[in-house]
């Protein structure tokens, strides 16, 4: 949603003006915000028969735990749905400080929970998350507030937006689908491996994403909203400029990285999980 909403989100600014654009990006939250309400119900009441598929090699208790904590992560589908276009303001604003800075407030306060430690076991792991979550989607809402977003609409609802918003995330969420279903399919494979596989696959998967979210995934959407800028203007030779550029730059980064990766694993799993 957030790929397909940005350069929609530009061409709407450039077309009439920011304040018809934010009007239009209000309506998307209002409707967003019932989506994802709804989704969150309908998947709370879905949760032992999603945990009964994913947890496919668990026991009865290890699958009673699932169920329950599907029950209380699954709010994290409302929080962060409804704060998904303030994301994608900040995105196509290029206010990059905010952005980044607006996850922090989850890691923090899992760190306040885990270090004030209230006996609630795993579960201080899920309030830090939902907790933080919600302080996320609030901090971005007020940067957007200070930069002069009302959250009213001064326009009606135009259907024509809303369907290309859809028409454009709707192969997104089809080739997203395809790349999780493979991690998906390895984690409900690992349930059936010997105890502790699902969290050593885990983490083998998020030190290997670590890289790639502070590297290429930092740089592509600091270039997205200047592509989308240069391509709804209409000129060809500065968008191959830009991608010819950002490629050789993604490349002289990667392969070093990869490189030391490589190398050093031991090194790094033993610094980061075997203190």
């Amino acid at each position: 949603l957030v790929s397909a909403f940005v350069p929609l989100y530009i061409e709407w600014s450039n077309q009439s003006s920011a304040q018809d654009a934010s009007s239009h990006t209000t309506w998307l939250i209002y409707f967003t915000t019932i989506f994802f309400m709804v989704l969150t119900l309908v998947c709370f009441f879905l949760s032992p028969i999603i945990i009964q598929f994913i947890g496919y090699g668990f026991g009865p208790k290890e699958k009673q735990l699932g169920i329950t904590l599907e029950r209380l992560l699954i709010l994290l589908l409302f929080i962060d749905g409804a704060g998904i276009f303030f994301r994608g303001m900040l995105h196509a604003r290029k206010m990059f400080f905010h952005l980044y800075v607006a996850p922090i407030f989850v890691n923090i306060t899992i760190i306040f929970f885990l270090y004030f430690d209230m006996g609630l076991g795993i579960y201080l792991l899920v309030w830090g998350f939902l907790i933080g979550t919600l302080f996320k989607t609030i901090y971005m809402a007020i940067a957007l507030h200070r930069e002069g977003l009302h959250f009213g609409t001064t326009l009606p609802f135009d259907p024509p937006k809303m369907k290309a918003l859809w028409l454009l995330a709707i192969p997104m969420l089809g080739s997203q689908l395809i790349a999780n279903s493979n991690v998906m399919v390895d984690m409900v494979m690992a349930t059936i491996l010997p105890t502790g596989s699902v969290s050593i696959l885990r983490y083998a998967l998020r030190i290997n994403a670590l890289p790639i979210q502070v590297v290429i995934t930092a740089i592509s959407r600091a270039i997205f909203p200047f592509i989308s800028e240069v391509a709804a203007v209409g000129n060809q030779e500065k968008l191959k400029m830009i991608y010819k550029y950002s490629l050789i730059l993604l490349g002289f980064l990667t392969i070093p990285i990869t490189c030391l990766i490589i190398l050093l694993s031991e090194d790094i799993v033993i610094i980061l999980l075997k203190r």
